[in-house]
């Protein structure tokens, strides 16, 4: 699976006020950063989802299926203002949430780093995914962002991916 493909569409950032269109930050060697509206009912609801799956998740962690490649988690991180939803790894289920390992470098956020030991309260859950038998389970916002792509842009991610992203 070519996770810099994943990271490319799942990282974002939301932004404080009210903006016409999503803004990109680009980074030499690094994922783009979509930003999104704190208002977007889009993202707003395959948030909600993710965390009304959280079940679902957890069962995957702590008893994978023998088909399954990857399963990653993003939570909402705050700073001075910004607000950035970020994939871990390394996933622990704690009383708190889930224990993990950052797995972006952050845009605006500068007390963590890739690597970064971090916990997620279950309320600041933002989605979740595994690839399973090469196809996406969860990555609610992950549908949403490729669904907004234009039709060249998901033709290039869809290619670029190591899993499929089914409707």
């Amino acid at each position: 699976m070519k996770l810099a493909s994943l990271l490319m569409l799942s990282m974002f950032a939301l932004a404080a006020c009210a903006k016409e269109s999503a803004p990109v930050t680009e980074r030499e060697g690094e994922p783009m950063v979509t930003g999104f509206n704190a208002e977007d009912e889009g993202m707003n609801a395959a948030m909600r989802k993710a965390r009304n799956t959280l079940a679902e998740f957890e069962a995957r962690l702590s008893k994978p299926p023998a088909t399954q490649q990857h399963i990653g988690l993003k939570g909402r991180f705050e700073e001075d203002g910004n607000v950035e939803h970020m994939w871990i790894d390394d996933i622990e289920i704690t009383a708190e949430g889930y224990r993990g390992k950052l797995g972006n470098h952050p845009v605006d956020i500068q007390s963590i780093d890739v690597g970064s030991e971090v916990l997620v309260k279950r309320e600041n859950v933002s989605d979740w995914m595994a690839i399973d038998d090469g196809k996406l389970v969860g990555g609610f916002t992950l549908r949403v962002q490729r669904g907004r792509m234009t039709p060249e842009q998901r033709a290039d991610f869809d290619a670029s991916a190591d899993f499929v992203i089914e409707d």
